[in-house]
This record gives structure tokens, C-alpha cells and sequence, in this order.
């Protein structure tokens, strides 16, 4: 499967994916430190968002939240071509101080109103200004025309009507909210299942169905990305672990490892106005169980 990644920097990532063929592990699950855009061109995709279930047909699109989960999978008979935007908050932060232009990004609960619709006019808009980014011949032109293309699309996106899941389930908004307003409790499946009144293997293919991912891998996404966003605002690292669940370093350092390549304790920026963009953010990462 091609991927060809258009534009990088500490800041920003643009990614074009196409799979002639089927291809049953086009995008499996990610959680980005990032907002998002995932442009669908070709092929129909269900997408599970925070519990809620999207049909993404070609033509929409969904954004994401920082830290907000997302699954894709695809028909055996599926095609795949799309676009993946990720970019940090920090590049808007001198014109949009109040962040209104972001706001169908970040002024969401999690999994609601994330798919948009383009029409005809919008999509050739949308598209053509992200091919011309890949003609770009210096890395300047590029930089410039990458920019020129997200704020289009963002101001795109503000004048769509948002649309809510077509299936979106009570007990799974239910569920997700209660792991998420308190990351430092018992999150185990042990102790979710019993909250919930269901057997571990009952709640286990529960959270699957609606998640796309095992109740441990989101449990350990979410505690990961919050431990990180506190560390960049300088919080000590023994009230990190304890608000993110972390019951001693040792397990902190071994979950921080599973998904990034350096110790927790580095490439933190101290004292700026946004520390995550002068870091920048890593690369995509599938979900590993």
C-alpha cells in the first residue's frame, strides 16, 4: 500500500494513502497528539470514533481532537484513497487567538459531529489545492502552499453542516465517558466489566464492537497522551503518574516505550507558550495490544 507522506515538519504532516486493492489494514487505529482531517477520496469506510459509528462515503471527511481515537476498517471489496492532515494548534495561535477558526475541532464532546460532507464544489476545491502541494518544487513553495491548503480547508470545513453518527450507542457513550473523566481510577477490565454489570469477556467484545481496540490499549492510549500533555506544562512527574493512573515509574516508562522510541523524561520543552509544537509530535502510530 502507497504512502506517500506530501509535507513533515515539527509541525504539520500531510499523508496520501491509496490502495488500489482491497487492503483489510488500510488505517487499523490511531490516536494522534495532533488535531486531525481524514479526507476520504475513494472506497467506503466504517469508522468507530469514541463509540460512535461513522459510514464515511468518497467526498467526506472526519477531523479529530487531540488525543480523540479512531478506527478504520474496510469492505473486502473496498479501495482506498485519502488524505491524512495532522497539525498542531500552535499554527494558528497569532490570527486566532480565541480559537474560533478550530472550533468544530476542539469544541466537541468526544466522538460527536465528527464526519462532514463536501459538495461538488468543495471537493474540487479541497483536492486540487492539496495535489498542487505535491508539484511544489522547493521546500519553501511547499511549506507555503501546505498552509495555504489547510486554512482552505479549514474554512472548508467551518461552512459544513456537521453531522452526528449514523449509529451511535447510549451504554457505549455511557461507558467511555466514565473511563475518561477519571484516568487515575481502576480501569482495568476487570473492574470496568463489574462497574458495568457484565462478565470481562462479555465487556471485552463489548468495547471492541465500539472502539475497534481491546479496553487495555485504549485505557493505555489515553493515559499515555494525558501524562504527556501534563509533562509539557511542567507538572512533576510523580502527580503525572498519579493523574494518569500510573501506580509506580517502572510501569510509566515500559507503557511511554511501547508506543514511543525515547525515555518520557525527554524532548520536553520547558517554559514556552506551546511546548508540543516546538517538540513537535510523532508519527502515526497503529495500536499494538
Amino acid at each position: 500500500m502507497p504512502v506517500d507522506t506530501v509535507y513533515v515538519d515539527r509541525f504539520s504532516r500531510l499523508t496520501h494513502v491509496t490502495a488500489p486493492v482491497p487492503d483489510v489494514d488500510v488505517l487499523r487505529g490511531l490516536c494522534c497528539e495532533a488535531l486531525g482531517i481524514v479526507y476520504n477520496i475513494a472506497g467506503c469506510k466504517t469508522v468507530l470514533v469514541e463509540g460512535s459509528t461513522y459510514q464515511l462515503l468518497p467526498g467526506e471527511l472526519l477531523i479529530l481532537n487531540y488525543a480523540e481515537t479512531f478506527y478504520i476498517s474496510t469492505d473486502e471489496n473496498d479501495i482506498s484513497d485519502y488524505y491524512i492532515i495532522l497539525f498542531s494548534q500552535h499554527l494558528f495561535r497569532h490570527i486566532d487567538q480565541e480559537n474560533t477558526f478550530l472550533r468544530k475541532f476542539i469544541s466537541r464532546e468526544l466522538g460527536e459531529a465528527n464526519a462532514l460532507h463536501f459538495t461538488d464544489e468543495q471537493n474540487a476545491l479541497v483536492l486540487g489545492s492539496l495535489r498542487q502541494v505535491a508539484q511544489m518544487q522547493s521546500r519553501a513553495d511547499t511549506r507555503i502552499s501546505f498552509l495555504a491548503a489547510l486554512m482552505l480547508f479549514i474554512s472548508e470545513i467551518n461552512l459544513s453542516v456537521s453531522y452526528r453518527a449514523a449509529i451511535e450507542s447510549i451504554d457505549a457513550r455511557r461507558i467511555l465517558q466514565y473511563m475518561n473523566a477519571d484516568l487515575s481510577q481502576d480501569l482495568s477490565t476487570h473492574a470496568l466489566a463489574q462497574h458495568f454489570f457484565m462478565s470481562e469477556s462479555k465487556f471485552s467484545r463489548y468495547f471492541k464492537s465500539i472502539t475497534g481496540m481491546s479496553p487495555k490499549t485504549y485505557v493505555s492510549r489515553k493515559r499515555i497522551n494525558r501524562a504527556r500533555e501534563l509533562l509539557r506544562h511542567n507538572v512533576r512527574i510523580d502527580d503525572v503518574m498519579a493523574e494518569c493512573g500510573f501506580r509506580d515509574y517502572s510501569t510509566f516508562y515500559k507503557t511511554h516505550a511501547k508506543y514511543y522510541s525515547y525515555p518520557p523524561s525527554e524532548n520536553y520543552a520547558r517554559g514556552e507558550d506551546d511546548p508540543f509544537c516546538l517538540n513537535g509530535f510523532p508519527p502515526m502510530q497503529e495500536f499494538k495490544e
